[in-house]
């Protein structure tokens, strides 16, 4: 189909250009019809009427090119500055103690280690909530010398905590800036996490989760 009409345009093209040739060199070359033993010539063509076959042959080749030839535009390419990064965390969670891939153990105070890659002025917090409650509780993360791989301790209860119990652990992006105020407001009040009502609003970027079971303290 495609070779089809590149060729129809093609013969356009050729037609538009014969008979806007044509039309031209009626318009410069004097014009006569031979019929022996007398030759018929037609009265000289006004200048009018050269301009408007003139203006006619010139049409005639354009409307030939534009159909066979039509100008596409070339689709600009997306800048590099408007990509957007998408922040990649990854959890390395417990294996499971039991057999059939349960949800892996977690202990009442439990140490979590990870990746991430993010932007300079990004950090994580880390934070977990029983499930079916809206309630997280987050610790900052202490990251190695090449700002990749990060270590947690995560609290999920107390030594009289249900066995078996059920929870949510995220990975919350968020300006380094952010993560210093929150941080500093939970140790001014000498606590072990921060605890707040539901998932953090934006810019905070949720970029992992995982789903975990605790273990007898």
């Amino acid at each position: 189909m495609a070779t089809f009409v590149t060729w129809a345009k093609n013969i356009a093209l050729v037609i538009a250009i014969v008979v806007g040739t044509g039309v031209i060199l009626a318009i410069v070359t004097p014009f006569k019809i031979e019929f022996a033993p007398r030759t018929i010539r037609f009265p000289p063509r006004t200048r009018s009427g050269k301009y408007l076959a003139g203006a006619l042959a010139v049409l005639l080749t354009a409307i030939g090119v534009i159909v066979a030839y039509p100008f596409t535009p070339t689709p600009a390419k997306p800048s590099k500055h408007h990509r957007t990064f998408v922040p990649v965390v990854n959890i390395n969670v417990p294996q499971p103690a039991s057999p059939g891939n349960p949800l892996p153990l977690v202990k009442c105070i439990q140490s979590f280690q990870g990746s991430a890659s993010l932007t300079g002025n990004q950090t994580l917090l880390i934070g977990n909530a029983d499930a079916g409650t809206d309630n997280y509780f987050y610790v900052p993360v202490r990251w190695t010398t090449d700002h990749r791989d990060w270590v947690a301790k995560v609290y999920f209860g107390t030594g009289n905590a249900q066995t078996s119990h059920r929870f949510l652990v995220i990975a919350a992006v968020m300006s380094k800036d952010l993560a210093d105020y929150l941080v500093a407001a939970y140790n001014h009040q000498h606590n072990a996490y921060l605890a707040v009502p539901n998932l953090p609003p934006r810019p905070i970027y949720v970029a992992k989760y995982e789903k975990v079971r605790r273990a007898k303290c």
